[in-house]
């Protein structure tokens, strides 16, 4: 027995669990920042190319949320401005 080594396998686990706490909010973040992109104009930058687009949008893969712009899901990281859509007027 040896008191020393119970703390010390306490703290790694407070340290696991807490570890795991910010991996699940980091994905809550994520989410929430890429909902609020629905019906924003971004640019998408895919490998040399890039586009503007509307998110019309948002599904889960793997758990990490993918922006649906023209039709096609890319992952946030893809998105490299964002801005605020702005319909052309329709002339009647």
């Amino acid at each position: 027995m040896n008191p020393q080594q119970d703390t010390e396998f306490i703290a790694q686990m407070a340290q696991f669990s807490s570890l795991e706490q910010n991996k699940q909010m980091t994905g809550d973040i994520a989410a929430l920042t890429a909902n609020g992109l629905i019906g924003r104009s971004v640019t998408i930058q895919d490998g040399k190319e890039s586009f503007d687009g509307v998110v019309s949008s948002v599904a889960l893969k793997d758990g990490a949320p993918q922006v649906i712009v023209g039709g096609k899901q890319y992952p946030l990281s893809k998105v490299s401005l964002i801005t605020q859509y702005v319909p052309e007027p329709t002339v009647a």
